[in-house]
């Protein structure tokens, strides 16, 4: 289920944040007025990034395009250098 971060105003005026496991951003808003406060911004929450992610597909990307190798993977985030290195898809 998707994560919405919400600013939100109580029946103070006092200003909070947080964060909704709900399935839409409606869904979000719809909660949060059960909850007694006024949304003033509600978005989708970033998925985190796996940073290790990153830097092995930078290694593996530049390794097979400095060897003139192929690379064999499944993992659809080196489509962004598929016109750099020949990648043979796995299924």
């Amino acid at each position: 289920m998707p994560k919405f971060n919400y600013v939100a105003m109580d029946t103070r005026g006092k200003e909070t944040k947080g964060t909704l496991d709900v399935a839409s951003q409606s869904d979000a808003i719809n909660r949060l007025k059960e909850m007694g406060f006024f949304p003033t911004k509600v978005m989708e929450a970033e998925k985190p990034k796996d940073p290790k992610a990153d830097k092995k597909n930078t290694k593996s990307s530049a390794l097979a395009k400095g060897k003139k190798a192929e690379l064999v993977t499944a993992d659809t985030e080196f489509k962004a250098v598929e016109k750099e290195i020949k990648i043979n898809w796995l299924k």
